[in-house]
């Protein structure tokens, strides 16, 4: 017989590193209780709150139970203190992509390249972009400029 999750348990619990706060935040979505999930979230971004690594991880999480606007708030912290964070700067984007904002978009993303110029992801959302936006010369500019992060591919 399984017990009912007690959050204020969870919350309390020492969380051994950054992954172990996450999987136990996935583990309650996965499990159906996103109420709980996000409770919990909340919690630990508030006892976290300096750790950069832990807020962006706890906000693509809350994409993914749709909590947008708690998501953008956990990333603007992060940002506001660190405006360099390439995988704070990558999940901006991703959110302003959802909100259908590829102006916006196209700016986080090309930030996050420009300081981590082989980060996949950011690449292949801002190619996206240029695709979804019919920029042809914009695509024909991004493979002359960066032949050996392409190479990468």
């Amino acid at each position: 017989m399984n017990k009912p999750l007690n959050i204020k348990y969870q919350a309390r619990q020492k969380a051994r590193s950054p992954s172990d706060i996450i999987s136990q935040v996935h583990d309650l979505h996965e499990k159906g209780s996103t109420k709980k999930a996000i409770t919990l979230t909340k919690r630990y971004a508030k006892k976290y709150h300096s750790n950069p690594q832990i807020l962006v991880a706890l906000a693509a999480l809350c994409v993914s139970y749709e909590q947008n606007n708690y998501a953008t708030t956990l990333l603007s912290k992060v940002l506001a203190k660190d405006p360099k964070n390439v995988r704070g700067l990558y999940n901006r984007g991703l959110l302003y992509l959802k909100e259908g904002n590829l102006k916006q978009a196209e700016k986080i993303f090309s930030k996050a390249v420009i300081l981590d110029p082989y980060y996949t992801s950011a690449i292949q959302n801002l190619l996206y972009i240029f695709v979804q936006t019919e920029n042809v010369q914009a695509i024909i500019d991004w493979f002359k400029n960066n032949d050996k992060v392409f190479l990468h591919f």
